[in-house]
């Protein structure tokens, strides 16, 4: 029941962002640009001659009503990963430290006892002809004698 509630909060938070934005646009600034500027005094038209006080009080009003819907959708995930006995803290903690683990690991390069590290792409592991000398190593490809 409460993630239909936050799924409701949530698509309110939207329609509410997406209203402000094309409110806040519609007025007129000191200026006279924005899409005031564009309609040609379409806002006028629709609203009448009083259009700047009817535009200012909406944007209020959706302010206030969008900063009191992201308020309480705080509030209900905060309840509702408390109820699965989960605290963001902790979760967070947990994440961070997989993480540091799994690069400790990767720093430290250990290897299960016996494995061999892997070679590298080119090198031959047979030994040299000659004796004791190490293997030279392989060109990169397309970079012949330079």
């Amino acid at each position: 029941m409460i993630g239909f509630v936050i799924s409701f909060c949530m698509f309110l938070e939207v329609v509410c962002a997406i209203l402000l934005i094309v409110v806040i646009l519609m007025q007129r600034s000191k200026s006279g640009g924005g899409l005031g500027a564009i309609g040609g005094g379409a806002t006028e038209e629709v609203f009448g001659s009083n259009a700047g006080n009817i535009l200012t009080k909406t944007t209020v009003i959706l302010s206030i009503f969008f900063l009191l819907n992201t308020l309480s959708l705080a509030v209900l995930q905060g309840n509702a990963l408390r109820g699965r006995g989960v605290s963001v803290v902790d979760s967070v903690e947990e994440t961070d430290a997989s993480l540091f683990q799994a690069g400790d690991d990767a720093k430290k390069g250990e290897q299960a006892p016996g494995a061999t590290a892997p070679a590298a792409p080119g090198a031959t592991t047979e030994p040299a002809a000659g004796g004791d000398a190490a293997p030279a190593p392989a060109e990169a490809p397309g970079k012949e004698g330079s």
